[in-house]
């Protein structure tokens, strides 16, 4: 779900797009208040949902105004790859990242100059590797120094969180994305 918040505030306050294909679907709010009313679990999960978004907001908030370019597309790269290994979308610390240069741009608050200086730097300090759209983090320890990046802030579920869904939703969540 990406905005959460709007359930319980009148206006959605940030816009979403999509960066590659997607299939959306429309809940009405009215239906999704009767089944967290139903549902318990449920409403647990929305909210936990909505406390790890304010998490993930926060650290965005605190990599723009206390990085520089390095750490800003470093924390970029490790916060990219966890969310990927959550859901078995990266292999061996490499996935694919169907962004360009200038959406990484936007998304770290710098120039695309800047961006492209930032890759070829950790490139040739033997970080990471970026070609045709797939990232591989060489060294990823190094780069999560750089970034100054933990992923607690994620919130991953671990097995005995998972089981306790599953038991609530019949199925087992894939993770956080």
């Amino acid at each position: 779900m990406p905005d959460l918040p709007t359930l319980h505030l009148p206006i959605a306050d940030c816009d979403l797009c999509s960066i590659g294909n997607s299939t959306i679907a429309a809940v009405l709010h009215s239906s999704l208040r009767e089944m967290m009313t139903d549902s318990l679990g449920l409403a647990h999960a929305f909210w936990r949902e909505t406390l790890i978004q304010a998490s993930i907001y926060r650290e965005w908030v605190e990599n723009l105004g206390a990085r520089q370019a390095l750490g800003r597309l470093a924390h970029l790269l490790c916060e990219l790859t966890t969310r990927m290994e959550f859901v078995g979308l990266a292999d061996n610390g490499s996935f694919r990242i169907p962004l360009t240069q200038q959406d990484v741009a936007d998304a770290r608050g710098l120039s695309i100059v800047h961006v492209n200086r930032t890759i070829q730097e950790l490139r040739g300090l033997g970080l990471i590797e970026w070609e045709n759209q797939t990232v591989t983090l060489l060294r990823p320890q190094e780069l999560q120094a750089v970034a100054e990046f933990s992923p607690e802030y994620l919130h991953e579920l671990s097995p005995s969180e998972r089981s306790k869904l599953s038991n609530v939703f019949g199925t087992s969540p894939p993770g956080v994305i």
